[in-house]
């Protein structure tokens, strides 16, 4: 089961930002009255607004494309180390001979001196170990009984895009640490002294550890690995244990879906439009109309409009800010524009200007649904870029 809940975190963890999940807070904005469907507009192509500095030819290379850079580097070394890591095993693994112990397993034996480990399905070990040390050839074995080297690539995947999380790095040990619990108790349900045992470990554990992408014998917190031997197991209460995730995760998707919603709080008070919007005609809020509204002449007046109507903030060109903002407003039922914020932040100068441009803007022509106007919310983003 916590194998179960480590891999589930390890894909929910690249999965859940993806998502686009219902805005559960957007019943905060009904009021009385009739309820008219509003639309939200789609994220259209970046109104870019831009500005010649004569004093500085060059606006240099900002942070954010430092750490762009040095994000996918780190990427791309991840995946080297991997990379390499990979030929070097399946080198290993053309210097040894496949061998057929007495019960029947297939191993491939080493012709040096090597620490026993397992990897895609494959039991890697000295002589000595396939001869004489049947609880080692037994451990190896689970790992490819329970195809715990896929769980470790997986996981691997994840270090290399989330390198930066240590989060990441945590899941990967603990998943490492129960693919060890796994064989433990493979051993010993199979016959094998749990003392004798024991002692195996301590003798393998003084060897080096370098593979990551494998499952090997005698690492991986040796402590814990025999109190949880020694500890009796009951597999109620271990299923019980698991389900304290259950709460957590439900919270966590709670609270991704409704951080959304801050997106209807006005940007001065932080209270929901609902306490504002008490005494005038807009409704409850929903997410699809028949027309959606639009700037008088279509999207090429629009920018003719921004391009004449804003003016990059002289402080910000001066400092070399850019960056886009996205403004969120409301386009009522008589194509006025009332209730404009910012949704996304680029810097508070930049914010400034692209709120008075939306402010300023003429009356739109109003959303339509079912033969009526409606109030509609849209989203307008606008690029500022310096020349």
């Amino acid at each position: 089961m916590q194998r179960i809940m480590l891999l589930g975190s390890l894909w929910l963890a690249v999965c859940l930002p993806l998502l686009e999940l219902p805005e559960w807070g957007t019943e905060a904005l009904s009021v009385s009255g009739d309820a008219f469907p509003v639309w939200e507009a789609p994220i259209q192509d970046y109104l870019v607004v831009s500005f010649s500095n004569q004093t500085d030819t060059d606006s240099g290379t900002s942070l954010w494309e430092i750490l762009t850079v040095i994000y996918f580097l780190a990427v791309a070394l991840m995946l080297l180390k991997n990379i390499v890591m990979f030929f070097y095993l399946s080198r290993i693994l053309r210097q040894c001979h496949r061998k057929v112990l007495p019960d029947g397993c297939v191993v491939f034996v080493y012709p040096g001196k090597i620490s026993p480990f397992s990897w895609l399905g494959h039991i890697i070990l000295s002589e000595e170990s396939a001869e004489s040390q049947r609880a080692v050839v037994a451990h190896e074995h689970a790992h490819v009984l329970l195809h715990h080297s896929w769980d470790l690539l997986q996981a691997e995947l994840l270090l290399c895009i989330q390198w930066f999380n240590p989060a990441a790095w945590l899941l990967k040990r603990d998943l490492s640490l129960v693919h060890e619990y796994e064989a433990d108790q493979y051993v010993l349900s199979h016959g094998f002294d749990a003392r004798d045992y024991q002692l195996l470990l301590i003798q393998k554990a003084a060897g080096p550890e370098f593979y990551t992408l494998t499952n090997r014998f005698g690492h991986h917190s040796l402590k814990k690995r025999i109190l949880m031997m020694q500890r009796r197991s009951s597999g109620f209460w271990r299923w019980t244990r698991c389900l304290y995730a259950l709460p957590v995760a439900a919270l966590s998707l709670f609270l991704l879906a409704f951080s959304n919603s801050e997106q209807f709080m006005d940007s001065e008070s932080k209270k929901p439009l609902a306490v504002s919007l008490s005494d005038t005609s807009i409704q409850t809020i929903y997410t699809k109309v028949d027309h959606i509204p639009s700037f008088v002449g279509g999207e090429t007046a629009l920018r003719r409009y921004v391009d004449k109507n804003l003016v990059y903030p002289p402080e910000a060109a001066a400092q070399g800010i850019e960056g886009w903002v996205l403004v969120t407003f409301i386009v009522n039922k008589g194509g006025q524009i009332i209730y404009p914020r910012v949704s996304r932040s680029a810097h508070p100068l930049l914010d400034a200007e692209a709120l008075r441009l939306i402010r300023e803007m003429p009356l739109w022509i109003a959303g339509r649904h079912r033969g009526r106007n409606v109030d509609v919310k849209y989203s307008l983003p606008i690029k500022f870029v310096l020349e």
